[in-house]
């Protein structure tokens, strides 16, 4: 579980390791253990005190319930984190979920940067995209997902497997340094105004 009494600027506790991590929440998995739940990168002081925070742990505690898992002894909330604390999540995760619908890119770009797998379930528009992305010009296009069930068995995957998530993890410290500072994808749009702009 994780000691959500942490202040701001310490990183929070951990009694058991993290196993998986998303823009929105981290879950603590171990293979047949119940997941725990904690947003860690939202934009109110505290989600559980929200209006919104309330209305998503009650959807998620439903989404528990009905796979059978009780939401009172593993779902649980804790705040807005620091960015030192957010890091400590990250090194303790196996896995960065990306989540589906709406992608992140800084917080994903944060997770390669500490070496955090990433697996993402890449949309159909740019809002869903971002970080099939990034893996994409990482050259780790195993990790993008195109379905759910793709999604769930690269999670399954990594979780189930140590030895691939080393593997992973050392794929992404190679792949990190050639994502910042490059010109590819400004000499690509700017490209692509220009063709505009002839075309105009």
């Amino acid at each position: 579980m994780i000691d959500t009494t942490a202040t701001d600027n310490a990183a929070p506790r951990a009694t058991r390791d993290i196993k998986l991590i998303t823009r929105y929440v981290t879950a603590e998995r171990h293979h047949r253990r119940p997941l725990t739940f904690a947003p860690v990168s939202v934009t109110v002081p505290s989600l559980a005190e929200a209006e919104l925070g309330q209305q998503l742990h009650a959807r998620l505690a439903r989404s528990f319930e009905a796979a059978g898992v009780d939401p009172a002894s593993t779902l649980r909330f804790v705040p807005w984190q620091s960015q030192a604390a957010f890091f400590a999540w990250l090194d303790r995760a196996d896995v960065f979920l990306d989540s589906p619908g709406f992608s992140g890119f800084n917080t994903v770009m944060q997770a390669v940067e500490r070496g955090a797998p990433v697996v993402a379930w890449e949309g159909r528009f740019m809002r869903g995209r971002f970080a099939s992305a990034v893996l994409r010009q990482a050259g780790l296009q195993e990790w993008i997902a195109h379905d759910a069930e793709g999604y769930a068995q690269r999670v399954e995957r990594l979780c189930a497997d140590p030895a691939l998530r080393q593997r992973a993890r050392q794929e992404v410290a190679r792949a990190a340094p050639g994502l910042y500072g490059t010109p590819q994808s400004v000499q690509a749009l700017a490209a692509v105004l220009e063709a505009e702009l002839r075309t105009a």
